[in-house]
C-alpha cells in the first residue's frame, strides 16, 4: 500500500509558494498571518514583506525561533 500523505517539507514548500504567489497579486490580501515557529519560513516572510505586504507571526513561546529572527 502506498502512503500518499504529504511530507512536512512538501507542506512547507506549498505554503511558502502560495504566500509568495498571492503577495505578488495587488489585491489578494493585506496581511499574511503565519502560525509557526519554524525558521524555514524566514526567507518567504522576508520576500512577502519586500513586496509591500504586512506579515503577522503567531507561535508558541517555546518554539519562537522564527519570531526572534524576523523581529
Amino acid at each position: 500500500m502506498t502512503d500518499i500523505r504529504p511530507r512536512r517539507s512538501c507542506v512547507d514548500v506549498a505554503l511558502a509558494t502560495k504566500m509568495l504567489y498571492f503577495a505578488a497579486l495587488p489585491a489578494a490580501y493585506d496581511v499574511a498571518v503565519l502560525v509557526t515557529g519554524d525558521q524555514d519560513y524566514v526567507p518567504v516572510v522576508r520576500a512577502v514583506r519586500s513586496l509591500g505586504k504586512r506579515t503577522m507571526l503567531a507561535s508558541f513561546l517555546e518554539v519562537d525561533a522564527c519570531a526572534r529572527v524576523l523581529s
